[in-house]
């Protein structure tokens, strides 16, 4: 469980570091603060409704199952489609992974809590 709760940070805090100077600037032409609003758009997307939706599914189908393979599991298919792609199909699987990634933040921190 502490396993899965680090690598849910590693996540979480290398896409913010690791996207606006290197894969936004470098493969998808946007200059730095471009590239930086766009992470701030994932981390709104996350943040905000992100959380919201996945405290809502945790109360439904239980803490640890949606943390550990839900968030987790599901953040995978939206990233790689962001690595794979170019365009607005990019931009848009950057706002679901921020989305389902960060969804699982509210569920860890009610999970340590207990």
């Amino acid at each position: 469980m502490v396993a899965a709760s680090g690598l849910r940070a590693w996540a979480i805090f290398g896409s913010v570091a690791f996207l606006p100077p290197t894969i936004l600037t470098l493969r998808g032409g946007f200059d730095l603060v471009t590239a930086n609003i766009l992470v701030s758009g994932m981390l709104i997307a996350g943040g905000v409704a992100g959380q919201v939706v996945g405290g809502a599914l945790s109360d439904s189908y239980g803490r640890k199952e949606y943390t550990i393979l839900g968030g987790l599991v599901a953040a995978i298919p939206p990233f790689v489609v962001f690595l794979t792609t170019g365009g607005i199909v990019s931009l848009v699987a950057l706002m679901i992974f921020g989305f389902i990634l960060w969804s699982t933040f509210a569920v860890t921190v009610a999970w340590r809590t207990r």
